[in-house]
């Protein structure tokens, strides 16, 4: 559902609305992959592993549950107590090797009969995107002008682009992808950046901050770590009013 966001564009000429998954990003992300790797015949051994943060986790974790898969988090140095009780409550363990040694790991769980879901290179995760894009630019009626993003792993922008293509511009919301070469080492990331030639929007990290602390226990509900970076969209989102009065801004809703 489209979130009216003009709270945000008082100062500025235009609108900013984000678009929100009734179910929730992470939750909705998380029974899509389950489904598709169903379907496909993945599963075969009943047991899947991912590498991700603990939210997503979570969610892979409940999705498990509910439906008696096995399921191996590989969250390496990640530190998030909350989400380790909740997925070892669920009756899961959590594989705690170092990130720096997760080819390592991945090629051991292959061996123990461990299916490895790998988010940052598989079709799947830019077919859900593609999907949260067309229910966006139908709910809000037209393609935006412009989508803005924090560069992440870049599933959310590769979806969004295939989409709106046609008509639209793009941004990341921070540029520390330009200056580190780790980013161009995702797929996705690498694909925008040769292939889209997205505009890059230097957000203001201070006002964004300042953002994130108003109103992650207000409207916005309780954020975790990953969700703030919600605000930096949002700050960029108001830059670019700045500059391009008159516009509309999509955003993409991170819970």
């Amino acid at each position: 559902m489209i979130q009216n966001l003009n709270t945000f564009s008082q100062n500025t000429n235009g609108n900013i609305v984000a678009y929100k998954n009734p179910q929730g990003k992470y939750a909705a992300l998380a029974q899509f992959i389950i489904n598709n790797c169903q379907s496909q015949g993945r599963l075969y051994n009943n047991k899947i592993a991912i590498a991700s943060s603990g939210r997503f986790a979570v969610e892979i974790a409940k999705v498990c549950q509910q439906r008696g898969i096995n399921f191996l988090p590989l969250l390496g140095n990640y530190e998030d107590t909350n989400a380790f009780n909740q997925i070892t409550a669920m009756g899961f363990n959590i594989d705690r090797t170092p990130s720096k040694e997760k080819a390592s790991t991945i090629a051991r769980i292959q061996q123990e009969g461990w299916y490895y879901f790998d988010q940052f290179n598989d079709p799947i995760v830019i077919e859900f995107y593609r999907q949260e894009a067309q229910r966006a630019v139908t709910e809000l009626g037209r393609t935006p002008d412009i989508f803005i993003d924090f560069i992440g792993s870049g599933a959310t922008m590769r979806g969004f682009h295939d989409v709106m293509q046609l008509s639209s511009k793009y941004a990341f919301s921070n540029t520390s992808y330009k200056n580190n070469t780790k980013y161009l080492q995702k797929p996705y990331i690498r694909d925008i950046s040769y292939n889209f030639n997205p505009e890059v929007i230097e957000t203001n990290a201070t006002a964004a901050q300042e953002l994130a602390q108003k109103y992650q226990n207000g409207q916005f509900g309780i954020m975790g770590n990953a969700a703030r970076t919600f605000f930096f969209s949002i700050q960029a989102a108001i830059q670019y009013l700045q500059n391009n009065p008159g516009k509309t801004v999509l955003l993409y809703w991170e819970d």
